[in-house]
């Protein structure tokens, strides 16, 4: 990240996700998902109409409807459900501006206001643990959030790791604005102990000259 390189950064924390989950790079995202085996994925979750192949299309259907746990024990079910519960369903939000000011003028220090807000979590509640049953021990989730160039452009212009654990997490993060016109910015967010949760916006803004603004 010091270095700016975002596809380096991103390789290295899905790598580090690889680690911690016990899944081949290329893996399923379904292998996190307890008592689920290659067997199963390709017998049960990858065909026909409703297919899943995604933790994220796994957990968005009711309990019912998802596909791989029929024929499994009350424990083993029991044990998905548990896991659907408690890992992050979260959601990313973004707004850019210069604190105390109306525009965004060449020459200021933007901010960008990151929020991640976990929905599965109930007010006054933090999430616990990383569900990774071959990890040697116990391990907190993390989350990397990395403002990056759009376009054709790959470099990390300010980047913050956040280590809590609440239910709503917000940072900041600054940059200098050095040209007028528009600008295309993406913001990351990825974690480092699951697959297929990571999320990004895209954050569209037009930056002034200062002759075009009386302040």
């Amino acid at each position: 990240c010091m270095r700016e390189w975002f596809w380096t950064a991103q390789a290295l924390i899905e790598f580090r996700v690889s680690l911690i989950q016990a899944v081949d790079v290329k893996g399923s995202e379904l292998l996190q998902i307890p008592h689920f085996t290659e067997e199963i994925i390709k017998k049960h979750c990858s065909k026909g109409k409703q297919a899943t192949n995604t933790i994220k299309d796994f957990l968005d259907k009711d309990k019912e409807e998802r596909k791989g746990v029929a024929g499994m024990e009350a424990q083993q079910t029991a044990d998905i459900d548990a896991f659907a519960v408690h890992i992050s369903d979260t959601e990313l939000k973004a707004v850019v501006e210069v604190e105390d000011e109306t525009d965004l003028v060449v020459g200021d220090i933007a901010t960008v206001t990151a929020g991640l807000h976990r929905k599965n979590l109930k007010e006054g509640e933090a999430i616990g643990p990383v569900h990774a049953p071959l990890f040697p021990e116990p391990k907190m989730e993390e989350w990397w959030i990395l403002l990056v160039e759009g376009g054709p452009g790959t470099r990390i212009i300010a980047f913050e790791r956040i280590r809590d654990t609440e239910r709503q997490v917000e940072v900041k993060l600054r940059f200098q604005l050095s040209r007028p016109g528009k600008h295309n910015l993406v913001l990351h967010a990825l974690c480092d102990s699951y697959k297929g949760l990571d999320q990004k916006l895209d954050l569209n803004f037009t930056v002034h000259t200062e002759d075009e603004v009386k302040r």
